[in-house]
């Protein structure tokens, strides 16, 4: 007998079979070697008996290595049936590893990786050629064999076994149709039973996991109706919980209305007590200040009323210019009184802003501060503090006799202005109060009318200064004249200081109305200037809220807006630094006896005009209360 042939690979081949192979599970590739071990070992003839048992075998193995879907898959479909079966038959026909894997190969990637008929036709006519018979025709008949898949590719095989054993023909005939025979029909007996065997154990199984499910199904339902009971006993509980959480809650509300009520009573009464307070502390501070006033101006005038009952012919002048300096004195220390009363005015107004930042706090706040009481505690002690007498001046304060003296003797108007610009760079001249500084103008308006009015021989020296003062135009008094001639003026007025310091509108001021006390003020500016037409008058007010309102067409009401101290008194810097900015030539008259924005504004380059010299003029114009 003609051995059988082998199948001999090119390397391209070779290395398209390993991928065809990397491709395989590894069970697969394993059962694959394992099964050519065993035919290698029958060797390249076997007996009839044997071929039905390797072919269930190997188609055993194949499935073993394939997942439950696919096994089943090839259960029931015939191709896979066909396949296998061609599997069988090529391994035991030529026994070679490289060709059983390509065909296991070609079957996993069909069931496994493709769903399409017509690829797995594509797939199985890449077969290298060198894996058929020698025969070029044969070869072809071969691939067309494989794609057919089914009954014709037995009738190749006999073709294939008749030209490889020429000379023992019906030998090899007879042995490939007992191969073909043996293992259709034994494949089929197998199968049909192995399949019978399959179906009653899966029908076992199926039984075994329906009565598992019933099982579980009852189980389940007993759980949902426990669940079912426990979550209705859960919505009581909570419903009852919410209940009694509501009523608890709706007590609270009731406790806090009443705990609001009467912190809102507290707050009120408090209220009441600091206003009362407040008011008698004004009328004390009012009531010495008018007191101390009036002694003071009786002790200055005392002298130059004597002095002036005098025969000025039997005066010297050294003696007249003695009696001056002592009148002089007495309104130094008239400053100094001034200055201290002036000290708790200012306080004054400090308390009346922390009333209003507890108004505040009372309309913000629901409930009652804990530190609202402390606070308005400390309020009432430091009122009490101020009933006493009033502290006496400092010794020295406000004493400018010797600059008093200097601008009396001064010899020319240029001497004169440039010892007067050495005063105001002096430490002194910061600190000295409102009086004194009139004081102090005054002097050089007088001294400079005697140095630039022409002399009279004969005439003392005092009536020389006082016709020079009656014949000098007053130069606070001069942003009057602007508003007549229509010219462009801004006067900047500190709104608080004039209404706490002007008599004129100490009733609406103490009496708690200070909506009628700013519009008397704007009232009486209007009567200085009813009929201008140019020039702007702005009346700066601290306030929480900023705000501007036009008055007329000549006076605004401006409120400062935000929070902290002094807050009107830097818009009145700022804004006269930003006037002066724009055109340096427009005069700016700040009206105010607060030390500090006098001198930041003469600093800026505007006017002072002092609260006295705004009233003696109101009183002059308008008229005295």
């Amino acid at each position: 007998m003609t051995e059988k042939p082998t199948m001999e690979f090119t390397p391209a081949e070779q290395d398209y079979l390993k991928e065809q192979i990397d491709l395989l599970p590894d069970g697969a590739v394993l059962a694959g070697a394992e099964r050519y071990a065993e035919i290698r070992a029958g060797g390249f003839r076997l007996e009839k008996r044997h071929v039905a048992l390797f072919r269930d075998r190997l188609k055993k193995k194949v499935k073993a290595t394939l997942p439950p879907e696919m096994a089943a898959l090839l259960r029931m479909d015939s191709l896979g049936q066909s396949l296998l079966d061609v599997l069988s038959v090529k391994a035991l026909e030529y026994a070679q590893d490289e060709l059983l894997n390509y065909y296991g190969s070609l079957v996993l990637r069909v069931y496994l990786k493709l769903d399409d008929r017509e690829e797995a036709r594509s797939l199985a006519g890449r077969l290298p050629e060198d894996a058929a018979p020698a025969s070029g025709a044969d070869r072809i008949a071969a691939a067309n064999a494989l794609i057919a898949m089914f009954d014709p590719f037995m009738g190749h095989v006999m073709d294939w076994l008749n030209e490889a054993n020429p000379d023992d023909e019906e030998e090899a005939g007879e042995g490939a149709e007992g191969v073909i025979a043996d293992t259709l029909a034994g494949g089929a007996a197998a199968e049909a039973a192995a399949e019978a065997d399959k179906l009653k154990r899966k029908l076992e199984r199926l039984t075994r996991e329906l009565e598992t499910a019933r099982e579980t199904a009852k189980r389940r339902q007993e759980q949902l109706n426990e669940a079912r009971r426990a979550h209705r006993e859960e919505a009581r509980n909570l419903k009852n919980e919410l209940a009694a959480k509501t009523a608890e809650a709706r007590k609270a509300g009731a406790r806090a209305q009443q705990e609001r009520e009467e912190s809102a009573a507290r707050i009120a009464a408090l209220e009441n007590q600091l206003r009362e307070q407040q008011e008698k502390l004004e009328a004390e501070v009012v009531r010495r200040f008018e007191k101390a006033l009036e002694e003071e101006q009786n002790r200055w005038m005392a002298r130059p009323r004597r002095l002036e009952r005098l025969n000025r012919d039997k005066i010297s002048a050294e003696d007249l210019k003695g009696r001056v300096e002592a009148a002089l004195e007495y309104q130094a220390r008239f400053d100094r009184q001034y200055g201290t009363v002036r000290q708790l005015v200012e306080y004054r107004d400090e308390l009346l802003g922390l009333k209003k930042q507890l108004e505040l706090a009372r309309q913000n706040a629901r409930e009652v501060h804990p530190d609202v009481a402390g606070l308005l505690g400390e309020i009432n002690r430091q009122l009490e503090t101020l009933r006493g007498d009033l502290p006496a001046p400092a010794a020295g304060e406000g004493d400018v006799s010797a600059y008093v003296a200097a601008i009396g003797n001064a010899r020319t108007a240029e001497g004169l202005d440039e010892l007067f610009r050495h005063i105001e760079r002096s430490a002194e001249y910061k600190i000295i109060g409102p009086h004194t500084l009139d004081r102090l103008e005054k002097a050089y308006e007088e001294r400079t009318g005697t140095l630039r009015a022409p002399r009279h021989r004969g005439a003392p020296p005092a009536e020389a200064v006082a016709k020079a003062v009656a014949a000098a135009p007053a130069p606070r008094e001069s942003f009057l004249a602007h508003f007549d001639r229509g010219e462009p003026v801004f006067v900047l007025v500190d709104g608080h200081n004039a209404l706490h310091n002007m008599a004129r509108f100490g009733a609406e001021v103490h009496g708690g109305k200070p909506a009628a006390a700013r519009e008397a003020l704007a009232r009486c500016f209007q009567r200085l200037v009813p009929e201008a037409k140019s020039g702007e008058i702005r009346i700066y007010f601290d306030s929480p809220q900023p705000n501007d309102v036009a008055y007329n067409k000549v006076i605004r009401l401006i409120y400062s807006g935000g929070k902290g101290a002094n807050r009107a008194d830097h818009r009145i810097i700022s804004y006269l630094q930003h006037v002066k900015s724009e055109s340096s030539a427009v005069p700016c008259y700040v009206i105010s006896n607060d030390q500090e924005i006098a001198r930041d504004a003469r600093t800026a380059g505007a006017v002072v005009v002092s609260l006295e010299v705004l009233e003696r003029l109101v009183n002059r114009e308008i008229g005295e209360i």
